[in-house]
């Protein structure tokens, strides 16, 4: 079924269950704030999609996010933000007829197919050993949740916005974790090859 929300096209590329703090500063997304503050009839505040944005264009799957709580607000109307990564969402129209982006939208769901734990196994192990190789320690996964386990690894990577747009747009998660373990472990080999620090695991 589609669905009419915001719209905030920015560089950046939002998963699934991922915290993500946003500074507010321009008018026309001030006004989007406004009405996502407004919430739905049951007070809860408004779902409003995240898109990457390159160049002239945006990327047709894109993910909602929920405002969790604001940070910081300032007398020129400017908000400090924190938001979470909700569902994906393919776009099918972007409307200007409000002052900021609005998009009709339909879910965009991962394909039905059985999970291969040793592939979850591997990127588990992969994404500690890159966490041990630079700060000496593993790195905390959050624990199941809504979220595949891939969206709660990818995080934790430094990625490229493309390669996660990849990742967001891919609909199988046996896939998914074969990508990004596939990524890590490139990482963990340039990291033996050099000795030079791999990118930040958070």
């Amino acid at each position: 079924m589609s669905t009419r929300l915001p719209l905030f096209p920015l560089p950046i590329v939002v998963l699934p269950g991922e915290a993500v703090p946003l500074h507010i500063f321009e008018e026309r997304y001030k006004a989007m704030l406004g009405r996502v503050r407004q919430g739905d009839a049951g007070g809860r505040p408004l779902p409003f999609a995240i898109t990457y944005h390159s160049g002239d264009s945006v990327a047709v799957i894109a993910c909602t996010v929920r405002l969790q709580r604001v940070l910081e607000e300032y007398g020129d109307g400017r908000l400090d933000i924190l938001t979470v990564g909700d569902r994906r969402v393919q776009i099918h129209e972007v409307l200007d007829d409000e002052p900021y982006f609005e998009a009709v939208v339909e879910p965009f769901v991962d394909q039905d197919e059985v999970l291969d734990p040793a592939l979850g196994e591997r990127l588990l192990a992969l994404t500690t050993k890159l966490a041990e190789l630079q700060v000496g320690r593993p790195v905390f996964v959050p624990a199941e949740g809504e979220a595949p386990l891939s969206f709660r690894v990818a995080p934790l990577v430094d990625m490229a916005p493309e390669e996660r747009q990849l990742l967001l747009q891919t609909t199988s998660e046996n896939l998914r974790r074969t990508m990004l373990a596939d990524h890590i472990a490139e990482l963990v080999a340039d990291f033996a090859a050099d000795g030079a620090k791999p990118p930040v695991v958070h």
